[in-house]
């Protein structure tokens, strides 16, 4: 779920109430994980990761979700990694030029088949035209953007620097914290 908010400004305190609880860090990160589905390439089978999971993360936890998307039991998707990082910047630039509308509660779905990667707006309930009397872009979405392509690009970045030494989750795990900003 994208943006700092997943309600309407029109949304009763009760909605507002609910929403707010079911991820506390979604203003701060502007973004949360809902699920993930990874192939583990040792066991031959997939792991499912639901919203729970995602709502149980800490802000500094993110990065190691989204890490083990990419990474199969064997070796980081890199090819699926960078696509993902090259279709959010496309998105970005696109949510930068757009004035017309605010996305409340939309989601970003990414799929990978081997390095073969889409990335695709869903959930389009709660968009809204924003108001002749407002300017601007949608900020609160743009916050979740940027913050999701950096964590993919600081994992990038480290899995590029490290090679062969970052093979594993627990140890893109230390070398990450180096790579803090």
């Amino acid at each position: 779920k994208m943006g700092r908010q997943t309600y309407e400004p029109t949304a009763s305190a009760e909605k507002i109430s609910r929403e707010l609880h079911k991820y506390p860090y979604q203003a701060e990160i502007g973004f949360r994980i809902t699920g993930l589905k990874v192939w583990d390439a040792l066991r031959g089978k997939y792991h499912y990761f639901d919203k729970h999971f995602g709502r149980s993360l800490m802000p500094e936890q993110v990065w190691e979700a989204l890490a083990r998307f990419y990474y199969n039991g064997v070796e980081f998707k890199l090819n699926a990694l960078d696509s993902s990082i090259a279709q959010l910047k496309l998105l970005l630039l696109w949510m930068q030029a757009q004035s017309f509308f605010y996305f409340y509660c939309s989601s970003i779905l990414i799929v990978y088949e081997e390095d073969i990667c889409k990335l695709r707006m869903i959930d389009f309930a709660h968009v809204v035209h924003r108001p002749a009397s407002e300017e601007g872009v949608d900020e609160g979405y743009l916050h979740g953007l940027r913050n999701l392509l950096s964590a993919l690009e600081k994992i990038r970045l480290v899995v590029e620097c490290e090679g062969s030494a970052v093979d594993d989750l627990e140890r893109l795990k230390s070398k990450m914290e180096n790579y803090q900003s």
